[in-house]
């Protein structure tokens, strides 16, 4: 973008805040401005969180006590959230928000999301975190007046035959929940006797509820107060299409000659790693990002086999600085480590993975996945595919290798979520490949 075209998006921008909201000031604007304008980031979009904020709050007087935000994965939940609390503490002044994750990993970045609004809407004291549920149990004890407080769903449990206390504050609680779709089942579980959602809602009786996801189910939750679709995001521009191959690996003439041996004729550990090496060079050669090789995810379909890939991977020379395990059987700081390695580290540009980082994960340089996992259902794959739609400066497309033939769920997904733009294009499946 040449620089006469960023003064004009600067001062229409600047022009439309004014007469959005007036409350701000010029200097905030020029603040929000300065963080907002960006190459990849066009004013429909901003303009978009700022007019969801108004018309999902402007629904009356809590008539309704839950509502979903269906927001297309890659279009900016974490930012919608952010403008929203904005705008609700702005016209209910000492309100609480508690922002409400089901995945440590997410919590925190949802929590970097916020700081870094820091000095522009927040202060750093007005942040809450909840690191126990006796923490939990404190902090539902004070006020907390105008506080934004983070807490995992899983903290809202009974221990020791103790109830949580109820929480209310009279000047407005709202209650964020990110991943909607996965963590409200408000049926009792068999194992625990315990629902998460059952017990948050007892817990926050007089909240009013925004469930944030990008793949709501209509006959589930039916109160969707706001919607923003992927054709929404490719026409604004604020994610990439996807560009998604299915590889068969397998002999079809075996599998009929071996049918009752059918483990004989999967590809081998090293046939796979020899494929997936092969191919990631291939790919480096010309989908490079500020000089640096693509980052990629590997899915694999279960944790031993995870750990067997990195293993195979670490092995080589070529590759062993470059490649991450990222699991759920990983201990706490191994974990966080890890991942911390795979976003800001520029040699680090392989993470395998299993289901961590595959659902709200964020990492705009994202350029490919190998997804060698079968999925059962379109809204999960939907999800996991979703995290190379993210929008960088050079980058054109995201990409996904499908090692495990997930055909039928794809065409299902494709149905469900993708509309007329064709944010996801499905290519023929080549030949058989050489494993």
């Amino acid at each position: 973008r040449n620089n006469n075209q960023e003064v004009l998006d600067r001062g229409k921008l600047f022009k439309q805040l004014q007469e959005i909201n007036p409350f701000l000031t010029n200097n905030v604007i020029d603040q929000v401005i300065e963080k907002l304008l960006d190459p990849h980031l066009e004013n429909q979009q901003f303009l978009n969180y700022l007019r969801s904020g108004i018309t999902i709050h402007t629904n009356g007087e809590h008539k309704i006590k839950e509502g979903i935000v269906a927001h297309t994965t890659g279009s900016g939940k974490s930012d919608t959230m952010v403008f929203l609390t904005k705008k609700l503490r702005q016209e209910y002044q000492q309100c609480t928000i508690i922002v409400i994750t089901d995945r440590q990993e997410l919590d925190l970045q949802l929590l970097d999301r916020f700081q870094d609004y820091e000095d522009v809407f927040f202060t750093p004291q007005e942040f809450i975190v909840i690191t126990s549920i006796r923490d939990l149990r404190e902090n539902l004890a004070k006020p907390n007046l105008g506080k934004i407080i983070f807490v995992l769903i899983q903290k809202f449990q009974i221990r020791e035959f103790q109830a949580l206390p109820t929480f209310s504050n009279s000047k407005g609680l709202f209650i964020f929940i990110d991943e909607y779709h996965r963590s409200q089942n408000l049926e009792i579980g068999e194992e625990d006797n315990l629902s998460w959602a059952l017990e948050m809602r007892k817990t926050l009786p007089e909240a009013f509820l925004f469930g944030f996801t990008a793949t709501p189910k209509e006959e589930t939750y039916p109160n969707i107060i706001h919607s923003y679709s992927m054709d929404d995001a490719l026409q604004d521009e604020v994610i990439v299409r996807i560009v998604y191959e299915i590889y068969q690996y397998l002999d079809l003439n075996k599998i009929k000659k071996n049918s009752f041996h059918l483990k004989s004729v999967l590809p081998s550990l090293q046939t796979k790693g020899e494929f997936f090496k092969k191919d990631y060079e291939n790919f480096s050669l010309n989908n490079r990002l500020n000089s640096q090789k693509p980052k990629v995810m590997y899915i694999a379909q279960s944790i031993p086999a995870a750990r067997e890939f990195y293993q195979y991977l670490s092995q080589d020379p070529q590759f062993q600085n470059n490649v991450c395990l990222i699991t759920s059987a990983q201990e706490e700081k191994e974990e966080k480590d890890s991942i911390h390695q795979f976003k800001n580290t520029p040699e680090v540009n392989i993470a395998i993975v299993v289901d961590k980082l595959t659902t709200g994960f964020n990492l705009e340089s994202l350029q490919r996945i190998y997804l060698d996992q079968k999925i059962n259902s379109p809204h999960r794959l939907f999800q996991k595919i979703s995290r190379v739609n993210r929008k960088h400066p050079h980058k054109d497309w995201g990409f996904v290798i499908d090692l495990a033939d997930n055909k039928e769920v794809l065409e299902e997904t494709l149905a469900k979520y993708v509309g007329k733009s064709g944010g996801i294009i499905k290519t023929d499946p080549p030949q058989l490949q050489p494993f």
